[in-house]
Parts: C-alpha cells; sequence; structure tokens
C-alpha cells in the first residue's frame, strides 16, 4: 500500500540540524500531515494493521494516543524524581514505548472486548522501566536512574 504511505509527512519537522531536540518536536514527534483516516474507534487502527499487515495504522494509532503516551512517561519521570526535563530522553522512551506496542499488535483480540490500550499498559509500563533500567546497563557510573 505505497501510495497510502506516499501521502503523509510529519505535521512537525525536526529542526535539530545545529541543536538539540526541543520539547515541542520531542512531544509531537508522532503527529502527521494530513489527518489520518477517519475511524469510529482507534482500535479498528490496530486491526487493520494486523489484517494488512501495515504498520502505517500504527502511525495513525500513535497520531491520536501521543498526548496519552507523553503523560505516561510524564508520570513516571515525575514519580521517580526525574524533574530536569531533557526532550532527547522523552524522545528515547516514547521509542521504546512504540516498540512495545508494536509487540503487542499481533496477539491483540478486539473480540475479548479489552481496548487496545488496555491491553498493551502493562507492555507500555515494563518498556518504560526497562529503558529506566537501560543506563545502567550500559554505564554502571549513570546518575540517570538509582536503584534504592
Amino acid at each position: 500500500m505505497p501510495k497510502l504511505a506516499e501521502r503523509y509527512t510529519t505535521k512537525y519537522g525536526f529542526q535539530c540540524l545545529e541543536k538539540n531536540v526541543t520539547r515541542f518536536e520531542a512531544e509531537h514527534a508522532f503527529q502527521i500531515s494530513p489527518e489520518p483516516l477517519a475511524v469510529e474507534d482507534l482500535n479498528q487502527y490496530i486491526v487493520m494493521a494486523n489484517r494488512e499487515h501495515n504498520l502505517l495504522y500504527v502511525c495513525f494509532y500513535l497520531h491520536h494516543i501521543e498526548k496519552i503516551l507523553n503523560g505516561r512517561i510524564y508520570r513516571f519521570f515525575h514519580r521517580e524524581g526525574l524533574y530536569a526535563y531533557d526532550p532527547v530522553r522523552l524522545l528515547d522512551y516514547k521509542l521504546n514505548c512504540v516498540s512495545a506496542i508494536v509487540d503487542c499488535c499481533p496477539g491483540y483480540d478486539p473480540d475479548k472486548g479489552a481496548d487496545f490500550l488496555t491491553y498493551a499498559y502493562y507492555d507500555i509500563g515494563n518498556a518504560i522501566l526497562n529503558r529506566a533500567l537501560s543506563p545502567l546497563l550500559d554505564d554502571p557510573e549513570s546518575k540517570e536512574f538509582a536503584i534504592p
């Protein structure tokens, strides 16, 4: 389905060629233009992604849930005392969450009555925790996340 994909671009491009990623860019990384195809229920994007084996529908889903994802990551940051805002850190955590969402897609069955975000809730939480622990594995001197 390449013709469908060719129509979509990022709504807000990254302007970080000479400086770091801005907060706005990190918070709006999954916004696309034009608006995605309209559906009655956001879960239909995941069903279409599974049926057609096309991750473009996951992009449509992310376009709509990005604010929710940002909020979940910010709550984690505040709960863990990571108040120093770093847009690159936010984007890194978001990409880990996207990986968890993509991993959950094939197992999702809407007939069981659960919303996809509910279905993927624990996997997204684990992606956030795994990302928080990964600096300790990469660099033992890292102070980004301390285990009590």
